[in-house]
């Protein structure tokens, strides 16, 4: 009975840590000027377990898989119009802000933004090649990509006629987006664990064209899913109209920024390992105080049994660091629970050899 008592109680530490977020207008800006790193990957193996995953207190682990470093580290949101090309374009004047895309040839793309406390809204794109400016593509009316505050069982839809130089005369395009942020939690990406919103989009995009008397249709769908959290990290996992996996991809935050630092003080608490799982190489956890006080630091088996106290003394405001040797420990699964002013963590750790 009382290790049952003792799993119950594991448990609901765990959940209180894997509490909902919210996010609002300002947050989605901070963690666009922060700036980060991607890597994305092809093996889908598993992917789709991690789609089906939705709900409550739910735990997202991207870990498992080969990834590429796609992007460096850098500012996603730009304040417009940074120079962008077209800026003053009738379609564009009413952005809030920019992305800029190099293409490996040189060639810039301006993403327009518009960001406001309804909501994210793409305007439309420009390019500058070799010192050519053109249109790419406009949405009319701009297209809805989040809907403020962010937070779970948030739903949208938005439905926009795209204008593009490049489309051949009769032809038409029209896209829409159905979204719904079904599920919060924790998210586990590039050795970082952080509290979560899950968001599942569907995209229709129909096209129409005619051509010497024939009319042409085509409807495509594709789904995304996208994990978003309060301190710059992220993950998407794409999918095509039946909902079978294509990529998969996720970002964390600039090493050299104060993004981490700004992260832990937006989610109190949320325990990070350097290294999980661990083997022979030393594994350090951090978390933030945003008050000095009082910290105990347990770690625990699978059954929610005290294996050792790790820490039982005083933390100082702001982050704090403490080395965990694997080679201590018997291969297996861990739990490290964290009790610092009235408020509780708790992380997995898995180690091997």
């Amino acid at each position: 009975m009382k290790r049952i008592i003792t799993i119950l109680i594991l448990a609901s530490l765990s959940s209180a840590v894997r509490a909902q977020i919210t996010i609002s207008e300002a947050d989605f800006l901070s963690l666009g000027t922060r700036g980060g790193t991607d890597f994305s990957s092809t093996d889908t193996t598993g992917v789709r377990a991690l789609e089906n995953l939705s709900g409550v207190a739910a735990t997202w682990d991207f870990g498992g898989r080969a990834y590429t470093q796609s992007e460096t580290a850098g500012t996603d949101l730009l304040p417009y119009p940074s120079g962008a090309a077209l800026a003053n374009d009738p379609d564009f004047t009413s952005a809030t802000n920019v992305i800029k895309l190099v293409a490996s040839d040189g060639t810039i793309t301006w993403d327009f933004l518009k960001l406001d406390a309804t909501g994210l809204w793409i305007l439309g794109a420009s390019q500058d090649s070799l010192g050519n400016q053109s249109k790419v593509l406009a949405y009319q009316p701009p297209l809805q990509q989040f809907a403020f505050p962010l937070t779970y069982g948030t739903t949208w839809q938005s439905s926009s006629s795209v204008v593009s130089p490049m489309l051949p005369p009769g032809a038409t395009i029209t896209q829409s987006s159905h979204a719904r942020v079904d599920g919060y939690g924790t998210l586990i990406a590039g050795g970082v664990s952080s509290q979560t919103l899950r968001l599942r989009e569907k995209d229709i995009m129909s096209t129409s064209a005619s051509f010497g008397g024939f009319t042409f249709t085509q409807t495509d769908t594709t789904y995304n899913f996208s994990w978003i959290t309060k301190g710059a990290y992220s993950a998407s996992i794409s999918a095509d109209s039946a909902l079978r996996p294509q990529g998969v991809s996720y970002s964390v935050a600039s090493a050299n920024s104060a993004v981490n630092q700004g992260a832990v003080l937006d989610d109190p608490l949320t325990l990070r390992l350097s290294i999980n799982p661990a083997s022979n190489t030393e594994t350090q956890l951090s978390y933030s105080m945003k008050d000095a006080g009082p910290v105990e630091v347990a770690l625990m088996d699978y059954l929610g049994r005290n294996v050792r106290m790790v820490v039982d003394g005083w933390a100082q405001a702001g982050q704090n660091i403490i080395p965990i040797d694997p080679k201590t420990l018997e291969p297996g699964t861990y739990f490290i629970h964290l009790m610092a002013n009235g408020m509780n963590a708790t992380q997995k750790l898995v180690i091997t050899r």
